[in-house]
């Protein structure tokens, strides 16, 4: 299975910093749904949003990412591209 690496981190962190925008997300803020979607795309690493959600908080990223959810949805599968 898949797993991120301290480079991955870094350089989503540094994403994150970033408009999503830039990553062809019709947000101005960032949610753990879209990050999922990001890291899915840019890592092929598929992780639900929820999941994404622990990940950022635990690296100190959540004050970047809003905890919304796509459509309102809390489904258990992985977000996919």
């Amino acid at each position: 299975k898949p797993r991120l690496t301290e480079a991955d981190w870094k350089c989503i962190a540094d994403m994150l910093r970033e408009s999503p925008h830039l990553y062809g997300f019709d947000r101005a803020t960032w949610n753990c749904t879209d990050v999922a979607r990001l890291i899915c795309r840019t890592f092929g690493v598929q992780h639900h949003p929820s999941h994404v959600g622990r990940l950022l908080k635990s690296r100190g990223l959540m004050p970047c990412v809003e905890v919304v959810f796509a459509s309102g949805s809390e489904s258990t599968a992985p977000v996919k591209p």
